[in-house]
């Protein structure tokens, strides 16, 4: 389970998105997606997902104080004392969450290495229980990435009019695309999670809705060396059955149709 549960309101996701990418540099585990949850059990798992997690952000914007989810996730949070409420927007919390205790992250110019984030670091280091430890080469490189793109702030890419389209179990979610800013978060906080997952169809979408960025260029190159890596372990096994080492995945049936047709007999050992 991850170390930090990140609750937002939907149509702030670019916002979740990058604080997640530099938390994850910073070493900790982060969970926010919402798309991940898949089925129809959306609540039980949203609930496993907040209870294991050591701490919960919640970041307060004149939408998510009007939200019901991320009231109910906050509240848990707090009944939990694992809640660090954070403050991403000017705007007027409701009775049941009014604290004077609260990360403000209001002019946070948007940089992954700025003292303005010095307090979230002390409360997460007391509710992990775990300092911060910097991933000096990825932090850098996220770092020069956004500058790249104009080093936006949180103000003018993370709280921009989104795109939004109906989500899981009512919610929304936001549509990439608004500007290559708010790409720029969401993929570089998703990447991780695809790249891992060697799964060519998923590569292959993500270069497709990222595309301009990095990210996108990196899943080709990936896409295409796993493609490539499939069909070579397809020719070779001819009528003999496939001597299956550690690197190879079940993408190898997707590399194509010939491919997954010809290793559909091998799929179980595979999969074992």
């Amino acid at each position: 389970m991850a170390d930090i549960f990140i609750s937002y309101k939907s149509e702030r996701r670019a916002a979740a998105a990058h604080l997640s990418t530099i938390l994850q540099h910073h070493g900790y585990s982060v969970w926010f997606d919402y798309g991940l949850i898949k089925g129809d059990d959306f609540d039980l798992q949203l609930d496993h997902e907040l209870r294991a997690a050591k701490a919960v952000v919640v970041l307060w914007c004149t939408m998510s104080v009007e939200s019901p989810w991320v009231s109910r996730e906050a509240s848990l949070a707090a009944r939990l004392r694992t809640l660090l409420p954070a403050m991403i927007e000017e705007c007027e919390l409701k009775l049941a969450h009014i604290t004077a205790d609260y990360v403000d992250l209001k002019t946070w110019d948007g940089s992954a290495r700025s003292h303005q984030l010095d307090p979230l670091f002390r409360g997460l280091t007391r509710l992990v229980a775990r300092s911060p430890q910097a991933n000096w080469p990825d932090l850098t490189e996220y770092e020069d990435t956004w500058r790249r793109f104009g080093a936006p702030s949180l103000a003018t890419f993370a709280l921009g009019k989104p795109i939004v389209q109906p989500g899981p179990a009512g919610r929304t979610d936001v549509t990439v695309g608004t500007s290559h800013s708010s790409a720029l978060a969401v993929a570089a906080a998703e990447w991780p999670t695809v790249r891992d997952s060697r799964d060519l169809r998923r590569l292959q979408r993500f270069e497709q809705h990222f595309v301009g960025t990095y990210y996108a260029d990196e899943a080709r190159e990936l896409r295409e060396a796993l493609a490539a890596e499939g069909t070579a372990s397809c020719s070779n096994a001819g009528e003999q059955q496939i001597e299956c080492g550690d690197d190879f995945r079940v993408m190898v049936f997707e590399a194509c149709d010939l491919c997954a047709e010809r290793c559909s007999g091998h799929r179980s050992e595979v999969l074992r």
